[in-house]
């Protein structure tokens, strides 16, 4: 029947038919993007439709330490940007290594990327059910496996007339930031690192947030790593909002436009056009992203005189020094070929008149 093929499954006296796939090729075999759990958007649309509408609300939101999420961007971050920078950072080093230089990932830059506490204390990482009283129990039992839709409406319907509603309002929105935004998964229902932070809601600013999302973003993006999953989880957009801040700014930049928040300056069309002029940007993400990188922890140093060995390690500087420029079409793979090339050369200069010595006296036997 031409490239109709017969299916063994059979519905009543029916036997089902469907096209052959073409030779040669595997209509189920695509090639590997990543999907990242992690949109802001769904936290930005709660502050526009919801809490910039109820001023009782967002005082709550703001006495809880998150007001500086309303400035979280108004779209979706499915851009190739994104994707190089988690395709750069390595969780052992807690570094991203790119061609613009090595930008290091700490629980201080994260807290002042997103304007939240990075000192002190954070939560655990599961709640021990057995160990709570009876009215904490029945607050885990209710929220334990909620779904993202249910605390998005709980949000949006709870009125804020009493205290109950408002510690339902508190721990409806800190599991809702968690799930789509802070320590997002694939999951439908909430993770279990998140629950430990809807109790003692007195105590919530004063947590070290920083650290809780941290330390979840290394286990997630280590674990889509060493899997090859097209899922990410974690919240990858901080690495994209400290990597573009570090190499704008530089470190500790006193500039005002360079104080915490940082995703206060990282907003809209800002946020946008930079991931744009990565694929025009000499040392950009997307432009550089077939170069092979050397500097990913591998720096040795020469222990006769503290010096590092050209030929173990090239740094982003001697990359530049080398040619690469704005003007160069040059590609960082070719630059380290050149270099590499160079240091053959010198090496034999140094052994040629060896060798000829060699010849000579061989010659003479």
């Amino acid at each position: 029947m031409g490239n109709q093929k017969e299916t063994v499954s059979r519905k009543g006296n029916t036997i089902k038919t469907k096209k052959a796939a073409p030779k040669g090729k595997n209509p189920e075999k695509k090639d590997q993007s990543h999907d990242f759990t992690c949109v802001p958007l769904s936290v930005s649309t709660i502050f526009r439709k919801c809490l910039n509408e109820d001023e009782e609300k967002m005082k709550i939101v703001e006495e809880l330490g998150f007001g500086a999420f309303q400035h979280l961007p108004l779209y979706y971050l499915k851009h190739q940007a994104l994707k190089q920078i988690f395709l750069r950072f390595e969780p052992y080093d807690h570094t991203i290594h790119a061609v613009a230089g090595d930008v290091e990932i700490t629980t201080e830059k994260i807290g002042k990327a997103l304007g939240l506490k990075y000192t002190g204390t954070t939560y655990p990482e599961r709640v021990v059910s057995k160990d709570l009283n009876d009215d904490d129990y029945a607050v885990f039992k209710y929220f334990q496996g909620i779904s993202q839709a249910a605390l998005k409406k709980l949000i949006f319907t709870t009125p804020i007339d009493k205290d109950e509603n408002m510690d339902l309002f508190k721990r409806a929105f800190l599991l809702y930031i968690q799930k789509c935004f802070l320590l997002p998964t694939s999951d439908a229902n909430i993770s279990p690192r998140a629950l430990p932070t809807i109790f003692n809601l007195e105590n919530t600013r004063h947590q070290n947030w920083a650290l809780h999302i941290h330390n979840f973003l290394l286990e997630e993006v280590q674990k889509a790593k060493d899997n090859n999953t097209a899922s990410v989880s974690g919240c990858c957009f901080v690495l994209m909002v400290i990597y573009f801040h570090e190499t704008h700014f530089g470190k500790n930049s006193r500039e005002a436009k360079a104080q915490p928040p940082w995703i206060q300056y990282w907003i809209g069309k800002t946020l946008w056009d930079r991931m744009v002029e990565e694929k025009t940007m000499r040392a950009g993400l997307i432009r550089t992203a077939k170069a092979p990188l050397t500097n990913k922890g591998k720096h040795k140093k020469n222990t006769r005189n503290g010096s590092s060995s050209e030929s173990e390690y090239i740094s982003s500087n001697s990359v530049y020094e080398e040619g690469y420029d704005s003007d160069s079409e040059m590609t960082r793979s070719e630059t380290l070929v050149r270099v590499e090339r160079k240091n053959k050369r010198k090496n034999d200069s140094v052994l040629a008149p060896v060798l000829v010595q060699r010849v000579h006296d061989l010659d003479s036997e």
